[in-house]
């Protein structure tokens, strides 16, 4: 990252959100000495779905805009992986199906490594 300016991201912060391609991002706010939300991102959350899920809009509010202590974070109730092309005008209307969660199952995977 040697033409990354962290002077001009730690004097202009601003609030970054995201997950999964903006990782990198997330590893310079840090390195800038800044705080970021590694959370929903703008079409996966706040565009693609007609309105904003519940359990999205309440920690949103939540974390941004109080200035109370988060404590725990529960997990939603639903979920979807539904895929509606986001492109195609129709499917702005739609909302996509949400699969109520009956039980949330943790696994604990025991890695080994092999060192050579």
């Amino acid at each position: 990252m040697p033409y990354i300016d962290f002077d001009v991201i730690r004097n202009n912060p601003k609030i970054f959100m995201g997950y999964s391609d903006t990782t990198v991002n997330h590893f310079m706010c840090y390195k800038a000495g800044l705080v970021s939300f590694y959370g929903p991102s703008v079409l996966g959350e706040f565009a693609e779905n007609v309105s904003m899920h519940d359990y999205t809009k309440k920690w949103i509010d939540k974390v941004l805009f109080q200035s109370k202590t988060i404590g725990e974070i529960e997990s939603s109730d639903k979920w979807t992986s539904e895929y509606l092309e986001w492109s195609e005008e129709r499917n702005n209307s739609i909302e996509r199906n949400m699969k109520k969660i009956k039980d949330m199952k943790y696994y604990k995977v025991k890695e080994e490594f092999a060192v050579n």
